[in-house]
């Protein structure tokens, strides 16, 4: 089996998630304090939280998500899809990146743990299947 490549965003995302520089939140990619796994490729990647004020109350979005990655940056990193899904489902090894942060409680260095262990599981092998995978969506 040949070694999997990861690409340069990838290893900007694993590396922003393994630095420490990260608050850690759940259900938002930003709550205005921390950032899902999801929030940390977004900043990574060079993408800045958008506030949104209704009622008194602020939220923030990537290019308009709230929750899920923006295509743009799940293509970029070859995700299978924009929440980070696992191809194979299995209870415990094969979590979605949004299961792993938000349903399971992993801290970030676990979940790019887990990308790095079984980078097929979450990738794409080469940016041109990314890329047809997101221009088929």
């Amino acid at each position: 089996m040949t070694e999997y490549q990861f690409n340069d965003d990838q290893l900007k995302w694993l590396a922003a998630l393994e630095s420490g520089d990260y608050e850690q939140c759940r259900l938002v990619l930003y709550d205005g304090v921390g950032y899902c796994c999801l929030g940390v490729a977004c900043k990574a990647l060079g993408l800045e939280p958008e506030e949104h004020e209704e009622y008194g109350l602020s939220s923030y979005s990537f290019d308009g998500e709230f929750e899920l990655l923006p295509e743009s940056i799940a293509q970029r990193l070859r995700l299978r899809s924009n929440f980070g899904k696992a191809e194979r489902d299995h209870p415990e090894s094969h979590s979605h990146c949004t299961q792993m942060n938000d349903t399971r409680g992993w801290d970030f260095n676990t979940i790019a743990a887990r990308l790095r262990e079984e980078p097929d599981v979450y990738f794409f092998a080469t940016d041109a299947e990314a890329a047809a995978h997101y221009r088929n969506h």
